[in-house]
């Protein structure tokens, strides 16, 4: 009940139905982001309508497309007739005509839309005879030709010239019966023509060419052939098959039928009862498909022919009870026997030409069926024929049916079976195959794209929704910065600024290339980007533009007495009260200006934004302000402010503000720059730099070039000064005085000039030579200065490259002379008055010719052929001192920076440089003669270095070793300096003398206390000279001149002692000197005989008893013993000492031999090893 569901129309009928309620309902659902499509009904009537009309359109050229194969196939079949014969025969162009004609006729005759492509097509194989025309026209189909070529076959032309056609309305049927029997004497033309057929199949109905073959074989023929005759007819139908099979590359199912069963006896007799229904029903056995395909219908057609007699036996009782005729009742009752004895060939028959051979394809054995068309001819008895034979008996004849021939077990079986299954048919595999692959590739390529589609929305969902939440972190940060007043300072507005733009940025930055990731109707950054840019003009025109012209307005009054700014800033001023008028880079220049200025005002407020980052972040944003359109917003001008500004610019130099916009103009012309680091080469910053702690690759204005200076004034001067004359309207009614143009140029061409001259002065001047400290770094400096590709060299010949600025005027014989006094004061007083002398504009002034001059000394210094010019003298003066600078080295056999000093070589070579810098320009001159100096002054401070190594390892790690810490160095220590260790580090011939006397003695002015550095020698250390001068002190006080060996000589007189005192003595180094009376002097030395024996003082009462108190050990006894007493200086050479011990009392008198008394003076023992 459900195979109205099978009906191709209802299920696109009811496809349509569901996809129209989809857009119908869900429609509204489907978005863009915020866009809906589908939301109003009038877009969903017609995305429905759309629908239905590309179907209808597809529907229609599918249709057109059967329609154009059809007449392509008929029109190629008949001219394929047309081109078989040179000549045709007059049947031939006879039957082509037909042809022709019966074609045109179904042409105009289509219906239901169908057409020859759309008709399922079949092959009938039977030999001529066999009942396949009497099949066809009993089969109940309508023939749509029967009113014009009657109702029959069409003769075929072309390759199908031995077959008929059959065309009805349900299919088309081509018998092959002439060429199943075709004994034509070219039968390689006939196969020829029917293989091309067969092409025009193929080509045409390139799916199906054929949807089935029709085999006849007539039950006559299986009843009276014999061996020989059924392997012929099953040879000629197997070769036949398997030509379909080969040319047209598909495998089709067969349908066998057994015709004219009427002439097996008692066909008639048994199935005369059925009425019009029974006898169109289908009598036959129609294999599974599973069967047909496997090869297996052939060994499954005996068990079903059995059951076919099984059904016939079941019916036959009841046909004998209903026929009274004894006759017919005869003939009914043996017809199963009749048809069963057809079971044995028919089965023979349908192996042989069904079954599988090593050679050829499998052939599809679909169904055999049994069916009579007309009840014609004699039916054959078998069964009593067979009698006849075994008893010899003469059986009786057959008597032949009378009446209309019915139409048996047809008419369903064509309609119902075989055009039913039109579909079953296999497909041309090759066409199969490539379309399989075709549509595997759209598969997967719909599988892909979806894939592709899922993941590039996921990846474009992903990456706005980072998109969108990094917009959003920016809104945060923005709404976290505090709002600024009205009069708040730009630099407080500025976070807020950048937090504004870091929005704006965020939100537009793949505003001009969007990702491909984030395409795909998800991106919405050009409305979120347009709003949050609108928010930033807006905070920018609201803010940052009032501030900008309330310092603008601050400028004009600042300016008052600086009209060359005043112009600028007025002009500026009156852009914005007229947008008219905008100039985006003259309202840039003097903005940028403005922020300069404000660069020390960022670091003192808590953290905001440093000097550099300041300017270049307010610049930033009032340039993306200019950018946002052609004009900025009027805003209303202070009208005295401008009245006073423009009062004072008509007071004003007119040249001098021409010449001001002039550098305004070529502010930004990085291209010509000059740039002095590229000029001077490689190396440069390594010898040279500028004072003013500007960098030498900082470029200098391209106004200062000779390329632009040349430019200008020859060409753009004239520009700038009718420029000038149309900013008329700046000046305000009356505008600017009237002014020669000529005089005018000429006049800013003047101070264009000075201005030059002054900028190239001012960089010589600020050239100086690096500092280097060690002779290593001065060698490689003056090697790089005096070396091939001397930068010194490139920067001169810049300079001269830009400085000539017209050919040099042939030098005069007198041109050498040195200027008289009376020369140079004239030159000088003209100085002062040429401003107001020399812009007359006079004709004969070239322009540039001042400078020229100016620089004129420095142009001959690089004259003359390579190697020959006075730099490269000079050069090479710098390149001797560098040689000597090279053999001063550590290396082996190389002198040291002492041994240069005490070398006139290199003082020689230095001065001779200086006296030829004496006659160099001043500037150059300045240059040079540090060069000399500095080198020089680099040997000194190496010499001072390596004597201050010399000294460190050779004199003071051995007196830290000897005397540090020791006594009588250290008075609070108890260990004694060794007296041999003292006289070898202090004595004459010791460590410090031998040192002095090597490295130190030339170099020393000792005239004088205390010592000093002779002038031009070493800067070697104030405490050096300290040491070495306290050293010889020592000396002086410990030894004798002609010997290295300690000795001070001295007297002693005890004067007196106590009364209570009976006896007195003072010991020392083994020395005792007692009191005695008359007092008498004693000759002592230090150190004494004994030294290290000790010293004490000896009291004695008149008990007898003796004290030695004090009593000290050690070869500095004697010194720590007068240290104990109580010291009175008499005299540089003698010293009472009083010695006091338990109530008694002495006192000692010692006196030196010279006033070098170790004994009285004590400051000997501040020496130390410590610098």
């Amino acid at each position: 009940m459900f195979s109205f569901l099978k009906l191709r129309a209802l299920l696109i009928l009811l496809g349509f139905l569901l996809l129209a309620l989809f857009i119908w309902y869900a429609g509204p659902y489907f978005a863009f982001a915020t866009y809906h499509p589908l939301a109003p009904v009038s877009s969903r009537v017609i995305a429905i309508a759309l629908i239905v009309a590309l179907w209808s359109v597809w529907v229609l050229v599918r249709q057109l497309r059967a329609y154009r194969a059809s007449d392509q196939l008929a029109a190629a079949v008949v001219q394929q007739a047309a081109a078989d014969q040179e000549q045709p025969s007059a049947e031939a162009v006879q039957l082509r005509e037909r042809f022709e004609e019966a074609v045109a006729t179904l042409k105009q005759t289509r219906r239901s839309g169908h057409s020859l492509y759309d008709l399922p097509w079949y092959v009938i194989i039977g030999a001529p005879g066999s009942g396949k025309t009497t099949a066809l026209l009993n089969s109940g189909l309508e023939f749509p030709l029967e009113q014009r070529v009657g109702r029959g076959a069409l003769r075929g032309v072309g390759g199908t010239r031995n077959c008929d056609w059959w065309f009805t309305n349900e299919a088309v049927f081509l018998d092959t019966a002439g060429r199943y029997t075709t004994q034509d004497s070219d039968r390689a033309s006939d196969s020829a023509g029917w293989a091309e057929f067969l092409g025009l199949l193929r080509k045409y109905r390139k799916r199906r060419p054929l949807n089935g073959v029709i085999l006849t074989i007539s039950a006559h023929d299986l009843m009276v052939q014999g061996e020989p005759g059924r392997e012929a007819h099953v040879e000629a139908a197997r070769r036949r098959l398997n030509e379909l099979n080969r040319e047209l590359h598909i495998r089709l199912p067969v349908y066998v039928l057994v015709t004219k069963c009427d002439l097996v006896a008692g066909f008639t007799e048994y199935f005369d009862d059925l009425a019009q229904e029974g006898r169109a029903q289908v009598w036959g056995v129609t294999f599974p498909y599973e069967q047909t395909v496997g090869g297996e219908a052939t060994q499954a057609f005996p068990a079903e022919f059995d059951q076919l007699m099984a059904r016939l036996n079941a019916r036959v009782y009841a046909r004998v009870e209903e026929d009274r005729d004894v006759r017919r009742r005869t003939k009914l009752f043996a017809f199963p026997q009749q048809m069963a004895a057809l079971g044995g060939m028919l089965t023979q028959f349908v192996g042989e030409l069904f079954g599988s051979t090593r050679f050829d394809q499998q052939i599809l054995l679909r169904g055999v069926y049994f069916t009579s068309g007309t009840q014609e001819g004699t039916p054959i008895d078998r069964l009593l024929g067979a009698i006849g034979r075994r008893f010899g008996v003469t059986a009786e004849a057959v008597v032949p049916p009378t009446g209309r021939g019915k139409a048996y077990f047809v008419e369903r079986l064509l309609k119902e079976v075989l055009i039913g299954e039109s579909g079953l048919a296999g497909v041309n595999r090759r066409l199969e195959v490539r379309k399989a692959a075709w549509q595997l590739g759209s598969y997967a390529a719909i599988v892909l794209v979806a894939l592709v589609g899922v993941l590039v929305l996921s990846v474009s969902c992903g990456r706005n929704r980072t998109y969108l939440a990094e917009t959003a972190a920016d809104i945060t940060k923005l709404q976290q910065v505090p709002s600024v007043s009205a009069d708040g300072s730009l630099d407080a507005l500025l976070p807020r600024l950048d937090a504004i733009r870091a929005v704006a940025d965020s939100a537009n930055r793949h505003r001009d290339k969007t990702p491909w990731a984030m395409r795909w109707g998800l991106y919405q950054g050009r409305s979120v980007g347009n709003a949050a840019r609108d928010a930033y003009l807006r905070e920018l025109d609201g803010a940052l533009l009032p501030r900008l012209t309330a310092r603008i307005e601050k400028r004009l009054v600042e300016f008052a007495p600086e009209p060359e700014k005043l112009y600028e800033y007025l002009k500026a001023y009156l852009m914005l009260g007229e947008p008219k008028r905008l100039d985006k880079e003259h309202l840039r220049f003097v903005a940028d200006l403005e922020w300069q200025t404000m660069k020390s005002a960022a670091p003192d407020r808590d953290g905001r934004l440093g000097e550099a980052a300041l300017p270049s972040s307010l610049s930033k944003h009032f340039q993306s302000l200019l950018d946002s359109g052609d004009t900025l917003r009027a805003i209303t001008l202070n009208p005295s402010l401008v009245a006073q500004a423009r009062s004072t610019i008509r007071q004003a130099s007119i040249p001098r503000l021409i010449y001001s916009r002039l550098n305004r103009a070529y502010t930004d012309d990085s291209a010509r720059a000059v740039r002095l680091d590229l000029a001077a080469g490689v190396g440069v910053e390594e010898v040279l730099r500028r004072r003013s702690g500007r960098s030498l690759a900082e470029p200098l204005s391209s106004v200062y070039s000779r390329r632009v200076f040349q430019q200008v004034t020859r060409r753009d001067m004239s520009k700038l000064v009718a420029q000038f004359a149309a900013d008329d309207w700046v000046w305000g009614e009356g505008g600017a005085a009237a002014r020669n143009p000529s005089r005018l140029a000429a006049e800013v061409t003047h101070l264009y000039e000075r201005d030059y001259i002054a900028t190239w002065e001012g960089i010589l001047d600020d050239l100086e030579l690096v500092p280097f400290t060690t002779v290593s770094e001065a060698r490689d400096a003056l090697g790089t200065l005096a070396g091939p590709a001397s930068p010194l060299r490139g920067l001169l010949t810049a300079v001269v490259e830009n400085t000539t600025l017209v050919e040099h005027p042939k030098p005069k014989e007198s041109s050498t002379a040195a200027p008289s006094v009376r020369e140079k004061l004239t030159d000088r007083l003209g100085g002062l008055f040429r401003q107001e002398a020399e812009p007359t504009g006079k004709p004969d002034a070239l322009p540039g010719a001042l400078v020229t001059a100016q620089f004129q000394p420095i142009h001959r210094l690089m004259q003359g052929e390579p190697g020959n010019a006075p730099l490269d003298r000079l050069l090479g003066r710098i390149g001797q001192i560098q040689q000597h600078l090279r053999s001063l080295g550590p290396e082996v056999g190389a002198a040291t920076p002492l041994d240069a000093l005490s070398d006139p070589t290199l003082r020689d070579m230095v001065q001779s440089l200086q006296q030829e810098a004496e006659a160099l320009p001043p500037v150059i001159q300045t240059l040079i003669t540090q060069i000399g100096r500095r080198a020089e002054a680099t040997v000194i401070s190496g010499a001072s270095s390596e004597l201050e190594t010399l000294y460190s390892q050779n004199v003071l790690r051995q007196c830290t070793t000897l005397l540090a810490g020791r006594y009588p160095f250290a008075t609070d220590s108890r260990t004694d300096v060794r007296l041999s260790d003292f006289a070898r580090l202090l004595g004459y011939g010791g460590v410090f003398d031998k040192f002095f006397k090597e490295h130190l003695e030339p170099l020393v002015d000792r005239s004088q206390s205390p010592w000093t550095w002779r002038r031009g020698a070493v800067r070697g250390s104030p405490a050096m000279l300290h040491q070495f001068e306290g050293a010889e002190r020592l000396r002086e006080l410990f030894f004798n001149r002609t010997s290295s060996t300690l000795r001070v000589p001295f007297t002693v007189t005890i004067a007196d002692v106590d009364a209570s005192t009976t006896h007195f003595a003072l010991e020392g180094d083994g020395q005792v000197f007692d009191y005695r009376v008359p007092q008498r002097s004693v000759t002592a030395v230090w150190p004494g005989p004994k030294p290290g024996a000790g010293a004490a003082v000896v009291f004695a009462d008149g008990s007898g008893r003796r004290e030695r108190n004090p009593l000290f050990h050690g070869p500095w006894a004697w010194f720590r013993l007068i240290d104990a007493a109580r010291e009175e200086r008499e005299s540089d050479v003698r010293s009472a000492l009083i010695f006091q011990a338990r109530g008694h009392r002495a006192r000692v008198i010692i006196e030196a031999d010279s006033v070098y008394n170790p004994f009285a003076k004590r400051d000997w023992r501040r020496f130390t090893c410590e610098l």
